[in-house]
């Protein structure tokens, strides 16, 4: 086999990739080819020593955490996906928003106890500073939760995309 066609037969075995990982997967072994042929191997035995591309999907499903999508998901078409996908759709976007305006209010929480811990320290002591320094750890912690939590509503959002055939 050709350095063309694994590639192009790798890239559509590994499709479920999102684009960017898919390019830097590709990438990878397009160079790996490259360095092979360029140590003084044959186009076809450079390929052959990369691997097998079953092996190597296989590979990738395992360190990407892979979950295959649900069975006929673009052949139903019925209106029970699109009814999912859209409420999911609708669902995830308030989420969103929700977390969001969450994060927002636990930034302004964060810089409140900053200050009330620096005004504390100067009229009341350490004990106070001490306290409010340690409510705004948790508000900071919360706060930092949120950041994942909406790049998880992001993916949720595109699978119910999918799902309802958009």
């Amino acid at each position: 086999m050709d350095k063309a066609t694994f590639l192009n037969e790798l890239r559509k075995r590994l499709s479920f990739l999102p684009k960017e990982e898919l390019d830097k997967t590709i990438l990878y072994y397009s160079e790996m080819i490259s360095d092979r042929m360029d140590a003084g191997m044959s186009e076809e035995d450079a390929v052959k020593a990369v691997g097998n591309i079953d092996d190597i999907v296989d590979s990738v499903k395992s360190y990407t955490c892979y979950t295959p999508p649900p069975q006929n998901i673009n052949n139903t078409g019925g209106i029970i996906n699109k009814i999912i996908g859209y409420a999911g759709i609708i669902a995830l976007c308030f989420g969103m928003v929700w977390l969001i305006s969450s994060a927002i209010g636990l930034a302004f929480a964060v810089i409140t106890c900053i200050i009330a811990a620096i005004i504390a320290a100067v009229k009341f002591g350490i004990a106070l500073l001490l306290t409010f320094i340690g409510f705004a750890l948790i508000f900071l912690a919360l706060f930092l939760a949120t950041i994942p939590l909406c790049s998880y509503c992001k993916y949720g959002i595109a699978y119910f995309k999918k799902l309802a055939g958009g």
